[in-house]
């Protein structure tokens, strides 16, 4: 998406390049009568909106980016904090591997058959045999 808005943005400097140089154009042949004062003041109103339009667009992505980055960071630092804490209670719970593993899928939400997909296992059956 981020590459999407930039090639949007580029392909709006390049137009707001063309309108600028129509806008120096008109200006130049206005020294000779060619044009009319409005269309000029127009061309170039629309111009200057245009690179602003740009400018404030790539400010506002710069702004989404570091806060998607800062985001990020605490996402992984909070992450790693809640392993360290599993972790932890697994060990004072003196849970083995395998029930460490499985209490960890149950953290995560995950259904009996996919703690059982996951760690290779036969799901466990319910009732008699």
């Amino acid at each position: 998406m981020r590459y999407l808005l930039v090639g949007l943005m580029v392909v709006q400097g390049v137009c707001a390049a063309i309108f600028l140089s129509d806008v120096e154009r008109g200006i130049s042949q206005m020294r000779r009568g060619y044009f009319s004062d409005w269309h000029n003041g127009f061309e170039l109103a629309a111009s200057v909106s245009l690179v602003i339009g740009i400018a404030l667009r790539g400010w506002f992505l710069a702004q989404v980016l570091r806060r998607h980055a800062r985001t990020m960071r605490g996402l992984g630092i909070a992450s790693g904090a809640l392993h360290d804490l599993m972790e932890d209670c697994f060990r004072s719970w003196e849970l083995t591997p395998a029930e460490a593993d499985v209490a960890a899928f149950a953290v995560k939400v995950l259904s009996i058959a996919a703690v059982a997909d996951l760690r290779d296992r036969a799901k466990a059956r319910s009732g008699p045999i």
